[in-house]
């Protein structure tokens, strides 16, 4: 027995060493095979695993050169990669579109980038032999190096090529729709120019701008609702015949006018360009937001020109606001603390004297032990005062020291040390200022009322969210019928 057990595990042994031996020669071969693979197709030629390694490993040396640094986390860095593998693709696209066009690289241009590229590793790695090292990590020689570098720079030539040409047709990125009006496509250049406008006049005011992608594109949310709702203006004016003049436009679009000549020609360009903005798609974006701005503005006018309030509307408004009219007022200094017992304090020491009060005031005034202490003059019925204060104010009469009063924000020792009490004007007196400020009151509710049943169309966003550059690869991509496999890239 003893010796058919030793006898089935030598045979277990033999099998597992040709196993272990079979699948270390498999790896080898499966390894070929996973190179070899397909991770993306781009104009009908198929891309292999290994040309997006080696791309890979010119951008780690890139990196290294620019003293650049490479995420460590592993979450990280499979973003990273992926980001890799998307630029890899979009090159390769971008490439194609070049050569279409008749666009290459500029004479010497890959030779000269390739020579920096080698110059600036051997600055790093002066000694031939830590050079050579360096590379065999990446599987590489100087020879092999040489010609990764020129491959790869040759592509990013290309791409160069392609987006410092002048004449290149982004029809398919800006005149895209960006959002479906009642029918009527709203196109992206009108979107993009909306949104500049937005992130200028941000900056301009409030000094703070989009720090990343997912904040610039937050301002695409914002903007992409004034977009459809300007077009549902626009479509509006259309329909009630409004003839909208250029100098209209240029009245009501003289602020953005303002902020985009404050950055000057030079940056405007460049910003515009970003968005593969025309000069006619400019002038066209610039009508469009001056006639929704007149139309909106027209809306209101008519709407507030509109209201007729009736004399029983008006007494109702009149004495519901009576403080409002009421001319009487009164000068007043005042101690204010938190603490109640220390309110009560003061109250005695005071001795309901306006003497008392003001010995006291002297004595506090400025003081850390008080949270204010001040003078306030002119205070009428309608100012901007706490209701509790007001009414202790004018329920009091001149030379009066009121104590205790309690509101939201403590304790109040008042010394009302002048008063004018006059009579409310009646109503039929003052019917034309009452009429004017009833109008006044509702015509903001009533105008938006007004605009919002013309907001209240049939709206279907388009795929809006999107950079300019990332809209410019999607069509590229469709037009050169572009495939990826990430996961096969990533195995």
């Amino acid at each position: 027995m003893r010796k058919a057990l030793t006898i089935a595990l030598c045979i277990i042994l033999a099998l597992l060493f040709i196993f272990s031996t079979f699948a270390c020669s498999a790896f080898t071969v499966n390894t070929e095979k996973d190179n070899a693979s397909v991770v993306a197709t781009v104009n009908g030629t198929d891309v292999t695993k290994s040309e997006f390694k080696d791309y890979m490993n010119f951008n780690y040396i890139a990196y290294k050169i620019n003293d650049y640094t490479i995420p460590t986390d592993a979450t990280e860095l499979a973003t990273f990669n992926e980001n890799l593998f998307n630029d890899f693709v979009a090159n390769l696209t971008y490439r194609c579109e070049a050569e279409s066009l008749g666009l290459a690289p500029e004479d010497g241009s890959v030779e000269k980038s390739v020579q920096t590229m080698i110059s600036g590793l051997r600055e790093i790695y002066p000694d031939e032999s830590d050079y050579a090292a360096f590379l065999a990590e990446y599987g590489l020689t100087p020879d092999t190096f040489t010609a990764l570098a020129t491959t790869e720079l040759t592509t990013l030539a290309y791409v160069t090529a392609y987006q410092n040409n002048e004449g290149n047709d982004y029809s398919a990125v800006s005149n895209k729709a960006c959002v479906t009006v009642d029918g009527v496509d709203v196109p992206m250049y009108i979107l993009y120019y909306f949104v500049i406008a937005d992130e200028l006049n941000t900056y301009v005011n409030d000094g703070t701008y989009p720090e990343s992608s997912d904040d610039l594109l937050t301002l695409f949310d914002t903007a992409i609702t004034y977009v459809s709702n300007a077009q549902a203006l626009v479509s509006y004016g259309e329909k009630q015949g409004y003839e909208i003049t250029d100098d209209d436009i240029s009245t009501y679009m003289s602020s953005v006018d303002e902020i985009f000549g404050y950055f000057g020609d030079s940056t405007m360009h460049s910003l515009f360009s970003t968005y593969y903005l025309t000069d006619d798609q400019i002038t066209a974006a610039r009508a469009f937001m001056g006639k929704a701005y007149y139309i909106q503005n027209k809306v209101t006018e008519d709407t507030v020109a509109a209201i007729d309030p009736s004399d029983r509307t008006l007494k109702k408004y009149y004495k519901d606001n009576i403080d409002n009219y009421d001319p009487s007022s009164a000068s007043v200094y005042h101690i204010l603390v938190t603490d109640k017992t220390v309110a009560k304090q003061l109250e005695e020491q005071a001795g309901g004297t306006g003497e008392g009060f003001m010995a006291l005031y002297d004595q506090l005034k400025g003081s850390e032990s008080v949270k204010e202490a001040a003078q306030y003059t002119d205070i009428t019925k309608s100012s901007n005062f706490v209701q509790e204060f007001k009414d202790a104010i004018f329920d009091a009469k001149q030379g009066d020291v009121v104590g205790m009063v309690k509101t939201q924000y403590g304790y109040h020792l008042i010394y009302v040390y002048e008063k004018n009490d006059v009579a409310v004007p009646a109503f039929d007196d003052i019917k034309d200022q009452v009429k004017s400020d009833y109008i006044a009151s509702v015509s903001d509710t009533l105008s938006t009322d007004a605009l919002n049943k013309i907001y209240k169309t049939k709206t279907k966003k388009g795929d809006y969210r999107m950079l300019a550059e990332q809209q410019l690869i999607n069509a590229l991509e469709e037009k050169y019928n572009v495939k990826t496999h990430e996961k096969v890239a990533f195995r």
